[in-house]
């Protein structure tokens, strides 16, 4: 179906607006009681996600994420798998760390 605006958009070259932090409207919500935000980030970059394309909100529950598209259950799994391995190498590495002393 032709789209009379975004044939406007496409001739006069304009582009989608860029997401704002002062325009935050989380579209994706994660809470796991092993959650990171450094392993989320990783997370988003290994799904080709841009650090400008994402906005993240922690609070008491979970992760607030502004994404160009929501995640799909895949991904979230993905997400959750990565939450748990990282803690379970915290924990294997604070074992190691207590063994050595």
């Amino acid at each position: 179906m032709f789209s009379f605006t975004k044939f406007l958009d496409f001739i006069t070259f304009r582009s989608k607006p860029d997401m704002s932090k002062n325009d935050f409207t989380p579209n994706n919500f994660i809470k796991h009681r092993y959650q990171s935000i450094e392993v989320l980030q990783k997370c988003l970059k290994d799904f080709k996600f841009k650090p400008e394309e994402w906005i993240i909100k922690e609070n008491k529950n979970g992760f607030e994420i502004q994404l160009p598209k929501v995640l799909d259950e895949k991904q979230r799994e993905i997400i959750n798998k990565a939450f748990e391995t990282a803690e379970k190498e915290r924990k294997d590495r604070a074992a190691k760390e207590d063994v050595e002393e």
